[in-house]
């Protein structure tokens, strides 16, 4: 097995933030703190060993004794030199101002699907793309001939996982380093990484991540819980680098199609990690109980 890394960029790492601060609002509750770092404890249990982001890393995780060795930069000048190959694609600049929100959006989703690829990393997706039949009109016909043949080959795939609970993030060191080195842990890990080998039967994975999964829950239940996951995988065939790829403009077409051919070659597919609705839920539950704790008068929720 690799010592397998993903890629976690600014916007969705933005996007946590904006999440919590909206549903905070919801509820009526006035306070600053926020558990964005949970997403590491999400990725770390999927059996990420590391992590690259885009730009400076934080501080608070510079800071951090369980995850500052964990991660490394990424040069912006190359998702840059990317994102305008991919926004002159889509002909980002002659799109009405009142779309270019969501072209925007679609843009970087490619933008990292390359650079993953580029990486031979996994990609850590907060905001969920635009549907393509929603994009009809508004990109240029090859564009969009060619985007809508890359997502068709998208598979999703949900699962039941172990995710930490909010009320006990990975501010613990103890409990951390306890389940990271636990026999149940590294074998759950190692389950999870199957799933990115084509070579590898993906129902039988499946069966086999619920399996460990429980396992791994049994052990540290009081400090995890039960959510539902989501994966989206895309195969790397032979056929979608000649039919798909074909599509893409120079620029881009060598950009990802040489990366994919060698993806082909070590039998890997590319792996995105939805987490934007578990940390939804987790913050939702999370508020909606402190909200039922507050007295109504001081709750604007209950006004």
């Amino acid at each position: 097995m690799t010592r397998r890394i993903a890629n976690i960029n600014m916007m969705h790492r933005a996007a946590l933030g904006g999440m919590e601060a909206g549903i905070r609002e919801t509820f009526g509750i006035e306070e600053r703190e926020y558990h964005d770092d949970i997403i590491y404890s999400a990725m770390i249990q999927a059996g990420v060993q590391r992590f690259r982001v885009a730009g400076d890393i934080p501080k608070n995780l510079k800071n951090s004794n369980l995850l500052s060795y964990r991660f490394e930069e990424s040069s912006f000048e190359d998702i840059n030199n990317i994102m305008s190959s991919v926004k002159e694609f889509l002909g980002f600049e002659k799109i009405p101002k009142k779309d270019q929100s969501e072209i925007w959006i679609l843009a970087w989703y490619l933008t990292e699907l390359i650079h993953s690829s580029q990486t031979k990393s996994s990609m850590v997706s907060i905001l969920r793309i635009p549907k393509m039949s929603d994009l009809a009109g508004k990109i240029s016909p090859a564009a969009f001939s060619a985007i809508d043949g890359l997502l068709k080959n998208i598979e999703n795939i949900d699962l039941n996982l172990p995710v930490t609970k909010l009320e006990a993030p990975l501010r613990d060191v103890e409990i951390f380093h306890e389940i990271v080195s636990s026999n149940v842990f590294g074998s759950y890990s190692e389950a999870q990484e199957l799933i990115e080998y084509s070579s590898e039967n993906k129902e039988a994975v499946k069966l086999e991540i619920s399996r460990k999964g429980k396992e791994f829950y049994n052990r540290f239940h009081s400090v995890l819980d039960i959510r539902k996951a989501s994966l989206t995988l895309i195969p790397v065939t032979s056929s979608l680098i000649e039919t798909v790829f074909g599509r893409f403009p120079g620029k881009i077409a060598s950009a990802f199609g040489d990366s994919l051919a060698s993806s082909l070659a070590d039998k890997r597919r590319i792996t995105i990690y939805n987490y934007g609705d578990t940390h939804a839920k987790l913050l939702t539950d999370y508020y909606m109980a402190k909200a039922i704790v507050i007295p109504p008068e001081n709750n604007r929720y209950f006004k």
